[in-house]
């Protein structure tokens, strides 16, 4: 498989995955998988991830602890 036909693949499933994102569904699927962190990367497909706004807005739940260009990583409080 060529570059651009795996370019093209990761794209599309990045616009489906990220087209109409659930909150509640994202956030009941980390405490159902018990998890403890949560990394978040930017790409050049998507600079500005949907989890970083949803983590953003619930600073009781997700704490910071690192963070640099490239990604967040929080950590994730009952």
């Amino acid at each position: 498989m060529g570059t651009m036909c795996r370019d093209l693949i990761v794209k599309t499933m990045t616009r489906v995955m990220i087209e109409d994102p659930d909150r509640q569904t994202w956030l009941e699927n980390l405490h159902a998988m018990r998890a403890r962190y949560l990394v978040v990367f930017r790409h050049e497909m998507v600079d500005k991830p949907i989890e970083l706004r949803y983590a953003a807005e619930d600073p009781r739940t997700f704490a910071v602890r690192y963070q640099d260009e490239q990604a967040v990583v929080f950590e994730i409080r009952d």
